[in-house]
């Protein structure tokens, strides 16, 4: 699986190419930057029951690595910032957590793996995974001796190739007089 990082770098430029020219009022920009993070990371939140039950890998890549709970998220980011900011738009709201859902996921899909995921669950439990990676794997198990230049190794590549992308969605947001 991608790692948090590039699974928030996607997201950030989401945010970016979705709402260009609308960088967050001073004060709010962390907070706004943290709920990208988090929508972009979420469909990895399933390691929470296994990591409750000690077998951290048990649920991941399950039914929330899914088209089906990205359109779930969706309904309820809309609803739920319907409710709070009546003035905001649902499908706008919804369509952009959609986005990071989808990002989540296309992230994940060419990643290296010995297992896919659900991709159309619920109406599949085919598990879908790229015979052709493009992001490496890391072990998420802390005391193997190779995790840490395992880790390193993949947010090099998710550097080189996110990195450069949220860069040049970041220019849209701050104009040149700012730099």
């Amino acid at each position: 699986m991608a790692t948090p990082y590039g699974h928030t770098l996607a997201g950030l430029t989401l945010l970016n190419l979705c709402y260009p020219q609308t960088a967050p009022s001073k004060g709010r920009e962390w907070f706004v930057y943290g709920l990208v993070a988090l929508g972009a990371s979420f469909p990895d939140l399933d390691f929470i029951p296994g990591l409750i039950l000690g077998q951290v890998g048990r649920f991941h890549h399950g039914n929330f690595h899914s088209l089906g709970v990205a359109i779930g998220a969706a309904l309820i980011a809309g609803i739920f910032i319907k409710l709070i900011q009546p003035r905001s738009s649902f499908i706008k709201t919804g369509s952009f957590v959609f986005c990071l859902g989808i990002s989540h996921l296309f992230l994940d899909y060419f990643t290296e793996a010995p297992y896919g995921f659900p991709l159309f669950w619920p109406f599949m439990e085919t598990k879908f995974l790229s015979p052709l990676p493009i992001f490496p794997r890391v072990a998420w198990i802390w005391e193997d001796p190779v995790f840490w230049s395992q880790a390193l190794f993949c947010f090099s590549v998710e550097s080189v190739l996110l990195l450069p992308l949220w860069i040049i969605s970041w220019r849209r947001v701050i104009s040149p007089e700012q730099i």
